[in-house]
């Protein structure tokens, strides 16, 4: 199996090769307002990849579990991986910040919504950092939407503020610690 492919309860996280995947994809749902994910997904992903800046994952059915044909395959969401640092104060730790990999964009097809995929995402991309710890990092960061049911999502799935929410700021800046708190099986 290839190395950057991680498998788990009958979802595989692979990286993207081919863009064209995604046509069709949508993880806002029409009332949204904001469209950057799929503007993402749609269009810039691909170049982020081109120029070293970020690694976009798709998230699928396994297909060699269910025997679901190769093509077309569907996407169910996808995780755009990029390397970040965060300041973190530890006793164990004598650097001024700490190596992370941040989740830059993260989406989850509409319809599949609501269904637990997103936190299975994250299980999935907390385990593939662990495995034979890819990067040397010790958290994953993200910038979340400054949204209460965002937050409360992401609160759930281990993840904690590095910051106070702005209610002038967009977005908030939280962590998961790789180290002192392993995702369950």
């Amino acid at each position: 199996m290839d190395r950057n492919v991680h498998k788990y309860r009958g979802f595989t996280l692979s990286p993207v090769k081919d863009f064209s995947i995604f046509s069709g994809f949508s993880c806002c749902r029409p009332d949204d307002k904001d469209k950057d994910l799929d503007d993402f997904i749609h269009n810039d992903a691909e170049n982020h990849l081109k120029n070293h800046m970020a690694t976009t994952y798709i998230l699928l059915l396994d297909p060699d579990l269910f025997q679901i044909p190769l093509s077309p395959l569907i996407p169910l969401g996808f995780v755009t991986l990029q390397n970040d640092s965060i300041k973190i104060k530890s006793d164990e730790y004598l650097y001024q910040s700490s190596p992370a990999v941040k989740i830059g964009r993260f989406g989850i097809e509409n319809i599949w919504q609501k269904r637990g995929l997103g936190s299975l995402a994250l299980t999935m991309v907390k385990q593939f950092m662990l495995t034979d710890n890819r990067t040397g990092c010790r958290y994953i960061t993200l910038d979340a939407y400054n949204d209460g049911d965002v937050l409360k999502f992401y609160k759930k799935n281990g993840f904690s503020l590095l910051e106070k929410p702005n209610p002038k700021r967009d977005q908030v800046l939280m962590y998961f610690d790789l180290k002192s708190h392993p995702p369950k099986s």
